[in-house]
């Protein structure tokens, strides 16, 4: 997260053995005029998880008002003009319109499915 301008606000888990070390763990990441960050807190790590070890939520802020970003499992600034947010194998772009969000679902993944592949001859030799 620090490679990708995120800042360290409150450390929960040990960064070499994962084990919690505070009640929370939160970050945030500023929008590039200051006004409105955006934060995570990541919750729980379980390494038996489907889909990843840590359960985070997400939210802005704005000076006194916290928005959450309902069910997001990732979210990030896109551009620094809009809030792009995954939820439900759905990737959502958001903007920030008076005290909530305004969500516009940009790609909905559920319908993909894997296909089999065989594995060329060079990748099956070491």
């Amino acid at each position: 997260m620090l490679s990708d301008g995120w800042r360290l606000i409150e450390r929960g888990f040990d960064p070499r053995t994962h084990r919690r070390v505070g009640r929370r763990e939160v970050w945030e990441k500023a929008h590039r005029d200051g006004a409105v960050k955006l934060c995570c807190e990541i919750e729980d790590a379980d390494f038996r998880r489907y889909g990843g070890p840590y359960a985070n939520s997400y939210w802005l802020e704005t000076g006194a008002e916290l928005i959450p970003i309902a069910g997001a499992g990732w979210a990030d600034w896109e551009s620094w003009s809009r809030i792009a947010f995954v939820r439900d194998g759905k990737l959502f772009a958001a903007t920030l319109e008076g005290d909530g969000l305004r969500e516009n679902i940009l790609f909905d993944f559920n319908p993909l499915k894997p296909c089999n592949l065989a594995a060329p001859d060079w990748a099956q030799r070491w």
